[in-house]
């Protein structure tokens, strides 16, 4: 790809060229940019699920790959308010502060987002979650200043019906919004029971000596059950994904009717009741339709991303089969243990997405709304641990594992077990991406993007070019044989309006900074018709502050 720079009042040649790692950085560019913490996020709680507050930096032990590591920094946060670290050789030293009057660290920002898997919901179970979710959200952003929160819904596409917001009146109409739409759990429920319509049209003609019809209806049953529980995990896993470069603490809290680990067992299971020397045959046929893997790809993009995720299920307390008297042949009303099963079978995935992320499952309750204020209190009381790896940055996945000594009759430690160690070009991109997707943009540097006139581009894509301008007052500079240097990170890249990304243009550009107001660079960025968000990343590599803006623009 072909990039000009226009620069005013300096003359500067930069190139951003996709996955390129960037200009040579001096020495101390480089030192700095290698001495880096990584942060694991611990929730200590009691046997009743209550945080446990007052520990101390040397009661925990932290390990890397299974070897421990020294803990370089320790905080312990509670709603409201950072506990100050304690004072012992693994503490962070203090710093002095110009202001005396806070006594606590500036405290991270809270994202909670909240993913409504509206192609997976009841309409009872959706209206009794959302009024508690409203209420619930209202209560905790008044109680929690630095907490903000997102909805988000499948509807089937991913739809954000809200930005990170503090505005409750804004969380409670999304909801509302959404209580007009048809849930799709009501397809998939009619998809049951067309399904056990016809089998049960097989077996009154002919009972099990047509067995492999009934089966044969069963496993298309599964097929489709199963495409569309992977789907609803790639649209979380998409979601979860776009957060990881968002600073602070991040959640998602996912809200469905279950997704069954093993799609169609409650109908395989029934044949093997119905036919009761198929039932070891059917069991097998269950299992070979787990979800395992789908579930295991959003674990891993949400322990890579430090994103934990919450489950709850929205459907509440289940009744059993046998208390409904719309089926007039009982034989054909699925038994106790089948229920049993098929409830388990269900909730297996939103525990298992809780579990392996640090996060909690709620379960088994029609009114959610104490469960969801929980959620919210334990996402902002955790004690962070950090570490200092002494490797470069590998961009591997690495596996943690946190102890707490002395003190364990009766308490639980909940954490991500593993964490991607990317490198600071990743991060950067990474934070990019989020405010593409999220719209979660900031612009502490004073950039400005301009977009000028599209020319065509071959056949469909056209050519517009995308000015960045920077002001040099606010920007570090270092002394360098030639004068003054700023060197900034620059990424680029666009998303169409059906998610497609261009490939993303990185660079580290230096700067002459003497006798220089502003830098500007244009970009010639090709694109297709119809909406595109061009997003924009600039970082002072010395300071480290950055900023992250998009720009909409549409091409006919």
């Amino acid at each position: 790809m072909k990039l000009d720079t226009v620069v005013a009042a300096a003359a500067i040649v930069a190139l951003l060229g996709a996955g390129t790692t960037g200009a040579q950085l001096p020495e101390v560019l480089r030192e700095m940019v290698e001495v880096r913490v990584v942060n694991v996020d611990v929730q200590v709680v009691d046997a009743e699920g209550e945080p446990v507050h007052g520990l101390t930096a040397e009661e925990f032990r932290l390990f890397e790959d299974g070897e421990p590591v020294e803990l370089t920094n320790f905080l312990a946060l509670e709603v409201g308010r950072v506990a100050a670290p304690p004072a012992g050789p693994t503490a962070a030293a203090p710093t002095p502060s110009p202001a005396p009057e806070s006594p606590w660290p500036p405290a991270e920002p809270l994202r909670l987002l909240v993913f409504l898997d509206n192609e997976n919901l009841m309409p009872a179970g959706r209206r009794r979650v959302a009024e508690d979710l409203a209420d619930s959200l209202e209560r905790q952003l008044a109680a929690q200043p630095d907490l903000e929160a997102m909805i988000v819904a499948a509807t089937p596409t991913v739809a954000q019906l809200t930005p990170f917001t503090r505005d409750a009146r804004q969380i409670r109409a999304a909801l509302a919004s959404l209580l007009e739409t048809t849930p799709g759990g009501v397809r998939r429920e009619a998809d049951y029971r067309r399904t056990m319509a016809v089998i049960r049209e097989i077996w009154e003609l002919r009972g099990c000596r047509d067995f492999d019809r009934m089966v044969a209806e069963a496993a298309q049953y599964a097929a489709q059950r199963r495409g569309q529980a992977e789907q609803s995990l790639t649209r979380l896993g998409q979601v979860v994904a776009s957060m990881a470069g968002l600073p602070g603490r991040k959640g998602v809290l996912f809200v469905g009717d279950g997704e069954p680990h093993q799609p169609g067992a409650r109908i395989f299971l029934f044949l093997g009741e119905l036919c009761a020397d198929r039932l070891n045959e059917m069991a097998f046929a269950a299992m070979e339709q787990s979800i395992t893997g789908a579930v295991e790809q959003v674990t891993g993009a949400a322990n890579a991303g430090r994103v934990t995720l919450y489950t709850l299920d929205a459907a509440g307390l289940r009744t059993y089969s046998a208390s409904s008297v719309e089926n007039d042949l009982r034989v054909f009303v699925p038994s106790v243990v089948n229920d049993a099963a098929h409830f388990s079978n269900l909730q297996s995935p939103l525990w298992a997405l809780a579990e392996q992320t640090g996060g909690r499952a709620i379960l088994d309750t029609n009114r959610p709304g104490g469960e969801i204020e929980r959620v919210a209190r334990d996402f902002a009381s955790y004690y962070s641990l950090g570490f200092r790896p002494d490797r470069p940055a590998d961009g591997a996945m690495h596996r943690i594992r946190v102890e707490l000594a002395g003190r364990n009759r009766g308490i639980r430690l909940r954490y991500r077990p593993s964490y991607q160690d990317r490198t600071e070009a990743e991060k950067l991109v990474q934070r990019a991406l989020s405010a593409g997707v999220l719209g979660v943009v900031e612009n502490p540097l004073s950039v400005q993007v301009t977009v000028g006139r599209a020319t065509r581009d071959g056949r469909r894509a056209r050519s517009v070019p995308v000015e960045i301008v920077v002001p040099s007052e606010g920007l570090e500079s270092i002394s360098e044989a030639a004068g003054p240097v700023s060197y900034l990170g620059v990424v680029l890249t666009s998303r169409d309006e059906t998610g497609r990304w261009l490939p993303v243009r990185q660079n580290v550009v230096p700067l002459r900074a003497g006798g220089v107001e502003r830098h500007s660079i244009v970009v010639q960025m090709p694109l297709e018709r119809g909406e595109n968000r061009i997003v924009v990343a600039v970082r002072d590599e010395l300071s480290r502050v950055a900023s992250f803006m998009t720009h909409s623009v549409r091409l006919e």
